[in-house]
């Protein structure tokens, strides 16, 4: 992640830099008056941290020229000197995220920014790869998430305006956004998602003028909700929780695994010992008892 500082002095806050390297990021410092020698390279910028002593004429037309720039489109945070100006309306224009006073500089607060871009930049890295299959059946709806996510440059959808559609491609894909107007049970959908792909992430899109039974969803396999009137950075959000969710499930479900084989084989020859033995003997009484027939039992001597 690269984040660009731009100072009207050399001697800019110190915190900032030792913050941002800290996190092991790419950080470059150049001077506010020199904006237009690389201007032309804030494509690869993904934050801009603004600092600005005193506003003054000079300072006022850098402003604008960030703003005529494709730097207008960067997440900035705005470091300024509270007792030498007030924040003015120049800087409405401008993508600010987060507004800070540099002569009583809140470090935690800069890093609760710093920490929001960092995550929405991984989670639009994770999501732009995701195989994504989009089932409403509002077409309003459905235009709707298709325009966001092409505006976000995510081209790794599939949409599908029936169930019936969806069930006739064999298809399994890491994200599910479902609309909740679907006649046919949601239930019935989900458990055939989750028996197909356990590890899928499943959006219910609902509207929250309708009555929600927001247990039973949980209980069924929904793994989040969101708005039909689809919040892209609160979605964003949500999904960044889930896919955290999701890795660390994965993990714990490794590690168990890796546990279990240690704990039911032999370190030397690798058979399976006791412990094994009478886990599968338990496993296999119960299920005898459940559905009645009989097992055998063999002893090699």
């Amino acid at each position: 992640m690269n984040i660009l500082h731009l100072s009207q002095k050399y001697n800019s806050n110190k915190k900032v830099k030792s913050l941002i390297e800290k996190r092991e990021l790419n950080y470059k410092l150049k001077n506010l008056y020199n904006l237009e020698l690389y201007s032309q390279y804030s494509y690869s910028y993904d934050l801009i941290i603004l600092e600005i002593d005193k506003y003054d004429y000079k300072t006022c037309l850098k402003i604008y020229c960030i703003q005529d720039s494709s730097f207008r489109d960067v997440p900035i945070i705005l470091l300024y000197s509270k007792s030498n100006f007030l924040v003015n309306d120049v800087f409405d224009n401008l993508n600010i995220i987060g507004i800070l006073d540099k002569n009583n500089f809140f470090e935690r607060k800069f890093e609760g920014f710093l920490d929001s871009i960092v995550k929405e930049k991984y989670v639009l890295e994770s999501f732009s790869s995701m195989s994504i299959a989009v089932i409403d059946d509002t077409a309003s709806s459905l235009s709707n998430i298709e325009s966001i996510f092409k505006n976000n440059n995510i081209y790794t959808f599939y949409s599908f305006t029936d169930i019936n559609s969806f069930y006739k491609i064999d298809k399994i894909y890491e994200l599910y956004i479902i609309r909740q107007t679907f006649k046919t049970d949601i239930a019935d959908l989900v458990f055939k998602i989750k028996n197909d792909a356990p590890n899928s992430i499943i959006f219910l899109l609902i509207d929250f003028q309708i009555p929600l039974a927001t247990s039973y969803f949980l209980s069924i396999g929904i793994d989040e909700f969101i708005s039909t009137s689809f919040d892209f950075t609160l979605f964003m959000q949500k999904l960044y929780s889930c896919v955290v969710k999701n890795q660390w499930a994965n993990k714990i479900n490794l590690l168990n695994k890796e546990l279990y084989e240690l704990a039911t084989r032999d370190l030397l020859t690798g058979v399976y010992n006791r412990t094994f033995f009478i886990d599968e003997y338990e496993k296999k009484e119960l299920e005898a008892k459940k559905i009645i027939y009989l097992f055998l039992l063999f002893y090699l001597i």
